[in-house]
């Protein structure tokens, strides 16, 4: 019987409303009553805010997974079940495809769950051009992060400047904190 891998990861800066592990794990739950064939993996794991773009994920979680396939505990026919492709990583466009590569030719599918995309190395070969998709995906995942880290380098470097100043900061709580920091109630 093939096994899934639940690889999940998420941000813990930007995790936006709700909750990403559990939009994840229906995602999975969903996968699995659709493929009873299946079943999950003990191997199953997640990097909570562990950088996808900087590689810290490569040392924890997706290391795991990689260090599973060449040892052969993740076998050929296996599955890797993500939400999308940039929950592999948003490392340079060559690194990834390097990665995702490495994965599929030791016979292991990744699914993307957001779109039911099945990455092989049958498909990423074919002339169907889902290498094409890939590339762009995983270029796009890429460019968002650095243009995120941009941002947010220059929001903290202006913040520094404003307080160099002596000028007051405006600081950003969540909905459910008061500005005292204690739980809003309402």
């Amino acid at each position: 019987m093939a096994k899934a891998i639940s690889y999940m990861r998420f941000s813990a800066v930007h995790q936006g409303k709700g909750s990403t592990l559990e939009r994840q794990q229906e995602l999975v739950d969903h996968w699995l009553r659709n493929n009873p064939e299946v079943e999950l993996s003990d191997l199953s794991t997640e990097d909570l805010g562990k950088s996808g773009y900087k590689g810290e994920h490569l040392k924890h979680g997706l290391g795991r997974i990689r260090a599973s396939i060449e040892s052969g505990l993740i076998k050929p026919s296996d599955y890797i079940l993500v939400e999308a492709i940039d929950r592999i990583g948003r490392l340079r466009p060559l690194k990834m495809i390097e990665l995702i590569t490495e994965v599929v030719e030791a016979g292991v599918t990744i699914v993307t769950l957001e779109d039911n995309t099945y990455y092989t190395e049958e498909s990423l070969s074919g002339a169907g051009g889902s290498l094409y998709i890939l590339v762009g995906k995983v270029q796009q995942a890429h460019e968002y992060s650095k243009n995120l880290s941009r941002r947010v380098a220059g929001a903290y470097e202006k913040k520094r400047r404003l307080a160099r100043k002596g000028e007051s900061i405006k600081k950003v709580l969540p909905f459910w904190l008061n500005s005292d920091g204690k739980l809003n109630e309402n």
